[in-house]
C-alpha cells in the first residue's frame, strides 16, 4: 500500500490525494484522465502525466482511440506535445477510421505535433485511412511545408519526385514551390 500523498491545488485550495487512491482510479479504465481530457481540465491532465499515473494500454473501445489520437482529433496541440514527452504515447495505434495521431495532426495543422510524431520510431508514416487520406496528403493540403519536407526525407530518402507529382496534380502550389525551392537551395 502506497500512502504517498500528492498535493493538488484547485481554486486556491490544496487537496491531499494518496497515490493508492489515484492508482485505484487508473485501474478503473483511466477515468480520471479521460474525464480531464473530455472536460478540458488541463491542470489535472498535466498532474496525472507528470506523476506517470495512467495506463498506457488504455484504448477507448468504441473508436479505438488512444489518448494521443483523442488529443490530435480535438486539436489539443499543447497537451499532445506534453504526452509525446512520454514513451507511453502510442503513436503506432490506428483508430476505427484507419487514422493515426499523425494523420489527425496533419489534418488539423498541428505542425509541432506532426514533426514530433515523424521522429518517433513507432509512428506509422504511410498509413492510409478509410477515405484514402495520408499524413502526407493532409500536410500538402494544409501547406505544411516543413512537415512535407520531413516526411519526404524520412519516407522517400529525400527523393521528392512522387510527392512533387502529387502536389502538381492536386494544385498544391505552395508545396510545389517549397519542394522546388528546397531542392535548389542545396
Amino acid at each position: 500500500m502506497d500512502n504517498t500523498f500528492i498535493d493538488v491545488e484547485h481554486n486556491g485550495k490544496v487537496f491531499r490525494i494518496t497515490q493508492d487512491y489515484i492508482k485505484k482510479i487508473i485501474d478503473d479504465n483511466n477515468e480520471m484522465l479521460s474525464h480531464a481530457l473530455h472536460h478540458d481540465q488541463k491542470f489535472y491532465f498535466e498532474k496525472i502525466l507528470g506523476n506517470n499515473l495512467y495506463n498506457e494500454d488504455y484504448v477507448n473501445n468504441m473508436e479505438n482511440n488512444t489518448y494521443l489520437i483523442y488529443l490530435c482529433k480535438r486539436r489539443k496541440e499543447q497537451e499532445a506535445l506534453k504526452l509525446l514527452e512520454f514513451e507511453k504515447s502510442r503513436p503506432e495505434c490506428i483508430d476505427v477510421y484507419g487514422s493515426t495521431a499523425l494523420i489527425y495532426a496533419c489534418r488539423h495543422k498541428m505542425n509541432n505535433v506532426a514533426l514530433k510524431l515523424i521522429e518517433k520510431d513507432n509512428s506509422i508514416l504511410g498509413q492510409e485511412d478509410l477515405y484514402h487520406n495520408t499524413a502526407l496528403k493532409s500536410a500538402c493540403k494544409n501547406n505544411m511545408l516543413d512537415v512535407v519536407l520531413k516526411l519526404i526525407e524520412v519516407m522517400y530518402g529525400g527523393d521528392e519526385e512522387e510527392v512533387l507529382k502529387m502536389a502538381v496534380e492536386n494544385e498544391y502550389n505552395e508545396i510545389v514551390y517549397g519542394i522546388v525551392k528546397n531542392k535548389y537551395k542545396k
